[in-house]
């Protein structure tokens, strides 16, 4: 009974898991792009 509401509960999160690790990586992805162009920026002054 138990291994049932486990698969009932992870059928019903799973998708809505999905999307918010889908946004984070999209968020981590802007991030790193803003990054490597404050480094880029950084380095060009630098020299």
């Amino acid at each position: 009974m138990q291994l049932i509401n486990l698969l009932i509960v992870f059928v019903i999160w799973f998708p809505f898991l999905k999307a918010m690790d889908k946004l984070n990586l999209a968020k981590e992805k802007e991030q790193a792009v803003q990054n490597s162009a404050a480094q880029q920026n950084d380095n060009s002054i630098k020299m």
